[in-house]
């Protein structure tokens, strides 16, 4: 990592127009640690080019971490949205940018940009969930007491506050797996299996609807079909230690031991490196 630095300077010193260089010359210098130098790098970028819109696009994420710059970020978000005004990942940082900045009030606008331009479906997930939460705060906050009663192990109390909340919150997905969690708790399988799938309708990336599903078909003797959709969650999501445990367990029940082993192998060999190679017996256990 500490060379990257240098070849992209030698990418400038052939190409100083370039400015995806100078842009990615700057993040180099901040993953070895040398931000300062990073945004001198930056600000002599934007001086210097003609078009400095690829450098603004990488430097207004950094500015956006600084409380005293984030007018500044908020500048060159907009600068890059009059270039590419539908491109979602700039507009969904640009609206983190406006929270930051406690103009909340703006955001709504912005999520909405989002949610009306054929968005990744997990992005959109989250974009629908944050307008909810601003749109439907008295609803949004019954949700969270549901949940603290969930937490405290009142699942019917929580799924009773819940039912009323449907048709108001119907593409809200923390609502939807807090449904289908206290289904599994009370052991009322097919219904958490129906909250579990509508969850990951609204939002395919969200691990905990992959587990909840697997704990709602398991608990069906579904346990084929479990293994199935698991399998394709841990293609899709290999990283995710939840997936990947309850992909181990789904293999297990369904009978195919030597892959519950491989993945269960894996899983350990993950945490082992996690914990810099130390192991002892009990956490073996």
């Amino acid at each position: 990592v500490h060379e990257v630095p240098e070849l992209w300077k030698e990418v400038i010193r052939n190409d100083p127009q370039n400015g995806k260089a100078h842009a990615r010359y700057a993040m180099s210098l901040i993953a070895n640690n040398r931000k300062e130098e990073a945004i001198r790098a930056f600000d002599e970028a934007l001086e210097t080019l003609d078009d400095n819109t690829f450098v603004k696009r990488y430097y207004a994420p950094v500015l956006a971490q600084d409380p005293d710059e984030i007018d500044r970020a908020m500048d060159f978000y907009e600068d890059c949205i009059d270039v590419a005004p539908t491109d979602h990942q700039l507009l969904w940082e640009y609206a983190q940018t406006l929270g930051r900045a406690g103009r909340e009030f703006e955001v709504p606008e912005t999520l909405r940009t989002i949610l009306g331009s054929n968005p990744d479906p997990n992005l959109a997930a989250n974009a629908q969930a944050w307008l909810l939460e601003i749109e439907e705060p008295k609803r949004v906050e019954a949700v969270k007491e549901a949940s603290q009663k969930a937490e405290a192990g009142d699942y019917e109390g929580a799924l009773r506050d819940l039912k009323p909340l449907k048709q108001w919150l119907g593409d809200y997905w923390k609502m939807w797996i807090l449904i289908a969690s206290a289904h599994n708790q009370l052991e009322q399988y097919e219904e958490a299996e129906a909250a579990a799938r509508r969850t990951l309708e609204i939002f395919p990336a969200m691990e905990a609807g992959y587990v909840e599903l697997n704990n709602a078909l398991g608990g069906q003797g579904k346990h084929e079909e479990a293994f199935q959709i698991m399998q394709i969650a841990f293609h899709n999501m290999n990283s995710s230690l939840p997936v990947a445990i309850s992909y181990a367990a789904a293999a297990r029940n369904a009978g195919h031991d030597e892959e519950s082993k491989r993945i269960t192998g894996q899983i350990r060999e993950a945490i082992i490196a996690a914990a810099g190679g130390e192991w002892t017996k009990q956490e073996d256990g």
